[in-house]
């Protein structure tokens, strides 16, 4: 058994296709999901060059991929850095089963339990793959991380009819959408929902306004970083059935109000990047727009929804399940004592009139300094 790191330009054809089998190996549903594809680390790998995948061999057969960004040796962190939604090991079940059964690990000596550093465990494969600090923000499962988040997600497997019959029961977003519809109608024009819209100028005006949102809630402009704005530009024409960029777009009147990018791997649409005229607020076309791309996601073979982490009403209004994602750093005790007192100290600045942003800037100091260059 071995554990082999790879960069995207050294895989394969037959690699691709057992990561395709192993993506959607019927076990496990939750990684049919763009960013764990083959698709996607290709793609980031034109981007990032210090993408990476561990595939683990055993007997000559690929058993496990999982995909990372190492800027330095010994270095891990989540491939497609702090875009990256979704992280997983992609372990063959009848592999790790039978390795859970023997009761060994890979090399032979009794098994500890796996969220504790065992077999099939991140800790493990990151010792097989002599990676020394790995920093992981949204890992599934969760089990062994330092604290965990909910992905927050939209079932649409028995239609969207019984979906908002369910919803209307416990939740007054559903039943405010009509109104919301009807009062931006009123206020501009008929309304017109599109999917799949390729046009320059709606994946202008999201860049525009997503820049000015960010900008305006105080956090970095993504659409300013450059490999980020090439590679959104990359995955914005991605067409495959595991890795497809998706813009929905809403106009009322003629008039383009808001647009979504999001990502479609097979049946699931992430939803990524929302945004709307911020002139128009008050009429509230973001939420217009998310209530027709939930109501028309089954017409567009879409039967699950990810509006990944972040407690934000509308999530929590719109969303029927969730999954626990794990966040953490594998690292030597000392650095994640640093870690721990790090973000302790910044907690403690934020809630001191003033200090927010200086404190903000020392952990993003010290995080780039761990990390490495972007």
């Amino acid at each position: 058994m071995r554990v082999t790191c790879l960069a995207p330009h050294e895989i394969d054809d037959g690699l691709i296709r057992r990561w395709n089998e192993l993506q959607s190996h019927p076990e496990h549903p939750e990684w049919l999901h763009p960013f764990l594809s083959a698709a996607f680390f290709q793609l980031t790998g034109q981007v990032r060059n210090r993408s990476r995948v561990a595939v683990i061999e055993d007997a000559g057969c690929v058993v496990g991929l999982w995909a990372f960004e190492s800027p330095a040796p010994g270095l891990a962190l989540p491939l497609a850095r702090h875009m990256s939604d979704l992280q997983a090991v992609l372990l063959d079940p009848h592999w790790s089963g039978s390795l859970r059964r023997s009761g060994l690990d890979p090399a032979g000596r009794v098994a500890a339990p796996v969220a504790g550093g065992g077999p099939c465990s991140l800790a493990w494969l990151a010792r097989q793959a002599k990676l020394y600090l790995v920093r992981v923000d949204h890992l599934l499962p969760a089990s062994g991380m330092v604290s965990n988040r909910s992905r927050w997600m939209v079932d649409l497997t028995a239609g969207f009819e019984a979906y908002q019959r369910q919803q209307m029961l416990r939740s007054r977003w559903w039943k405010r959408a009509p109104g919301k519809a009807r009062k931006l109608a009123q206020a501009l024009g008929p309304l017109s929902w599109q999917d799949d819209v390729r046009d320059d100028a709606a994946w202008l005006a999201l860049a525009r306004w997503k820049s000015a949102q960010y900008r305006a809630s105080g956090l970095r402009d993504n659409f300013s970083i450059g490999w980020v704005r090439h590679w959104l530009e990359r995955l914005r024409w991605a067409d495959g059935p595991s890795l497809q960029g998706s813009l929905q777009s809403l106009r009322a009147g003629g008039q383009l109000v808001a647009v979504h990018f999001g990502l479609r791997g097979h049946h699931l649409l992430h939803h990524y990047l929302p945004a709307y005229d911020p002139r128009l607020a008050m009429h509230s076309p973001g939420s217009v727009l998310l209530e027709q791309t939930i109501a028309q996601a089954p017409a567009q073979g879409v039967t699950m929804i990810d509006l990944s982490t972040g407690d934000m009403d509308y999530k929590l209004a719109v969303s029927n399940c969730q999954e626990v994602l794990g966040m953490g750093l594998l690292a030597p005790p000392s650095l994640l004592k640093i870690d721990v007192w790090t973000r302790a100290a910044v907690t403690q600045l934020r809630r001191c009139p003033g200090l927010g942003p200086i404190a903000r800037k020392g952990r993003r100091a010290l995080v780039s300094l761990i990390n490495g260059p972007g």
